[in-house]
């Protein structure tokens, strides 16, 4: 029977039971989580030298933080030793000290030992078959394995002296000893045969106990710290409540007592108030100042710029060239919270709070113990929400699926059921991209308990590389700037600002501009689809026919190999050339017919000969500011025509007022402004036949292409792009722009 609705399994002798484990796995800590409550042992021994006791007891203590123990050996090495929830023998001694069982070290202390890698069976057979069945299948090839190193002999028959003595000095009651599975055979049967040695300790020196650092942590845990804090969950509760609270941001000063308030100023005063601003005469009341077109203009400039949501100012139309979104608009950034900021694992601690608890509450019945490959798909599923929320991208659940087969797979190929950790990021950065596998590796190796003041000294650990184990990743984030690498790098770091709302500010100027190199992208993948569609149309007046006294334009392969059995007959192909080019491009990757995820509508004109004039809707401007006067927006859809300068605003045009949604009236535009035949309309599905007429009235034609036909990855490349307030900030825009 397994030991899943038993007593849990032990190797028993005499008064003696000895659990098997394997180092740093959490499924074998919480069977010796068990084994202890269910014995209820009058001693616990563990593998560990006696001199590490007091160190090691401290660090224990600190639970649910994590600390290393240093210490030098006899010939001056320094050696380094983690110690973490997950640990069999932390949590062996974690309990004994919980229940008020005294805990005692047993093992030698030699002056050098080899660095040994047994191979072992994953820890997953722990949760499928229990700790017996783990045991047995490791006795099957460990059986057949090389012989015990001298230094292994000598351990071992220290330590069944130990306990020999131990469980000489408890009488009837029992005694439980926690040690690794390569050596639980050999001394079992050594303590079975009372065979024992107490040999003398070698030296051991400068034993300190050491707090490392929130980063050092995701470099040095041995097991993912993901795992350990989900595990610290179930086990051991929340910990302090400070550790779940974020940053307070300091808030803006509220304005000085004297200055008006918005409600107590009138029409009049406004009106002279901006006639003061403008220079404009302030004898005159409203109705007599002759507003000449430049004074239109900067009286909307300056009414745009300003930063209350309840003014709206339609009077003047846009002359300003100010984006509605200024103007009131949804989305206006009329507050520092509604700048965007890169959030990592860090800045969501009360999120994670609950997510640690719903993880920590899928538990097996039986015995509580957690799903080890439920667990990491849950950790997969969070952080794709963070990654939704950074970048505006979806993981589609398609992505997840392949994700899991592919990890998989991976490992199967290394002889493991459950892939590890670094097993997990390769498979997310090969079905998604480098910015999901960050977010996975953020979640994954961050450890909410650890801070960096603490009763003990703290430490960091810099490295060049990330090692997992015994292999090595890096990755090419490109966002943000500062957290380009998962260590601190010599890399040009991004500014803050020194004042919340200080980006916002930018804004209040009252221009706006592209990013050129963006508008170079946008306008490459235009000339793209121009050049496909017309294809498409050639490849659809095509014609094939058997060869006779022509090649025509070459042998149509398919067609050829096609009929060859029936009379072996060559076939030609005569592809027609289209007449009339093509003009306007209109792409929709969303028709938000709700108007609510892509409320921003804007005209731009091209800057010079080589761009074109376009229209869109997007993304509030608002929304996600990441730099100081620049925003990041994602497109609904947009509309290109060429030569610049003559687009008009079309989305206050009544000639477009029969259209129904917003990709329509790109599309009307289009057909009125193209100046070749051809407009090509890239969408999820064709437009209505009503635009056949219109198009047909206009002399154009419509060419659509499924966007499905297309690229995900050049979607998703042209589809974000940023507003600047100012061409000043061309300089600096790099920077902040992913």
């Amino acid at each position: 029977m397994s030991e899943r609705r038993s007593a849990p399994f032990t190797l028993r002798v005499r008064n003696l039971h000895v659990v098997p484990i394997h180092h740093y796995d959490f499924e074998f800590a919480h069977c010796v989580r068990r084994a202890i409550l269910a014995n209820r042992p009058a001693a616990v021994a563990v593998e560990l030298p006696p001199a590490l006791r007091e160190a090691y007891f401290k660090a224990v203590r600190r639970f649910p933080r994590l600390s290393v123990v240093s210490y030098e050996n006899a010939t001056g090495e320094t050696m380094l030793l983690p110690v973490e929830p997950t640990d069999p023998f932390s949590e062996a001694v974690r309990t004994s000290l919980e229940a008020s069982i005294p805990a005692y070290f047993v093992d030698l202390q030699l002056e050098h030992y080899p660095r040994v890698y047994d191979p072992m069976p994953d820890p997953y057979v722990v949760y499928r078959m229990g700790l017996e069945g783990y045991w047995n299948t490791f006795g099957q090839h460990h059986a057949s394995s090389v012989d015990t190193l001298a230094l292994d002999r000598s351990r071992e028959l220290h330590m069944a002296g130990e306990l020999l003595g131990l469980m000489e000095s408890v009488g009837d009651r029992e005694v439980l000893f926690v040690c690794g599975m390569a050596h639980a055979r050999n001394i079992v049967n050594f303590v079975e045969s009372r065979r024992g040695d107490i040999m003398k300790h070698a030296d051991t020196r400068g034993i300190s106990v050491f707090n490392p650092n929130p980063e050092s942590v995701r470099e040095i845990a041995s097991e993912m710290p993901f795992l350990i804090a989900v595990y610290e969950r179930q086990r051991g509760g929340p910990g302090p409540e400070e550790t779940w609270e974020n940053a307070v941001e300091p808030e803006e000063p509220p304005p000085p007592e004297d200055v008006p308030r918005l409600e107590a100023l009138s029409e009049r005063d406004l009106m002279a108030s901006l006639e003061a601003l403008l220079g404009m005469n302030p004898k005159k009341g409203p109705g007599e100042v002759v507003l000449t077109p430049e004074l239109m203009r900067a009286l909307s400039k300056k009414l745009g710029a300003l930063r209350d949501p309840r003014l709206t100012f339609s009077l003047f139309g846009n002359a300003g060239g100010m984006p509605p979104t200024l103007q009131g608009a949804p989305g206006a950034p009329a507050d520092h919270h509604r700048i965007f900021k890169f959030r990592t694992c860090n800045e969501r601690r009360p999120e994670l709070k609950e997510f640690y608890a719903s993880c920590a509450a899928r538990r097996r019945e039986e015995d509580g113990m957690m799903d080890r490959q439920r667990v990491a798909i849950r950790m997969l599923e969070k952080a794709a929400v963070f990654h939704h929320e950074n970048t505006g991208e979806t993981v589609q659940r398609w992505q997840l699926r392949t994700l899991v087969r592919y990890a998989r797979s991976y490992a199967r190929l290394t002889g493991n059921l459950i892939p590890d950790f670094f097993q997990w990021l390769v498979a997310t950065r090969g079905v998604s991209d480098d910015n999901y596998a960050y977010e996975v590796y953020d979640l994954g190796s961050f450890y909410p308990w650890q801070k960096d003041e603490d009763d003990v000294k703290t430490i960091e650990i810099h490295a060049d590389e990330i090692w997992l184990g015994e292999r090595r990743i890096t990755f090419r984030r490109r966002f943000p700037r500062f957290r380009e690498r998962m260590v601190k790098a010599p890399v040009r770091q991004r500014r803050n600002e020194t004042k919340p709302g200080d980006w916002v500010k930018e804004f209040n100027q009252g221009t706006i501009c592209s990013y050129p190199p963006e508008d170079v992208v946008i306008e490459n993948y235009g000339l793209y689809l121009k050049k496909k569609a017309l294809l498409v149309l050639s490849e659809e007046r095509a014609r094939t026919e058997p060869f006779a006294t022509s090649l025509l334009d070459g042998i149509d392969m398919r067609e050829t190999i096609r009929n060859w059995p029936e009379g072996k007959r060559i076939y030609v192909r005569e592809t027609q050339k289209v007449s009339g080019g093509a003009g306007s491009v209109v792409l929709i990757f969303d028709e938000d017919s709700d108007d609510d995820r892509y409320p921003w509508k804007m005209t731009w004109h091209g800057e010079h000969e080589q761009e074109s004039d376009m229209a869109f809707y997007s993304t509030p401007m608002g929304g996600k500011i990441v730099g100081p006067g620049i925003a990041r927006c994602e497109y609904g859809g947009l509309m290109l025509t060429y030569p610049p300068g003559r687009l008009m605003d079309v989305w206050s045009d009544p000639f477009y007022a029969e259209c129904q949604t917003k990709a329509e009236v790109l599309l009307t535009a289009g057909l009125e402004y193209s100046k070749e035949k051809h407009v090509i309309y890239v969408a999820s599905k064709p437009p209505r036949t009503w635009f056949k007429g219109i198009a047909g009235k206009l002399g154009r034609k419509i060419v659509y292409l499924p966007i499905g036909q297309l690229s995900p990855v050049s979607i998703k490349k042209i589809r974000v792009f940023h507003v600047l307030s100012g061409h000043h900030l061309r300089e600096i825009a790099r920077d902040y722009v992913w």
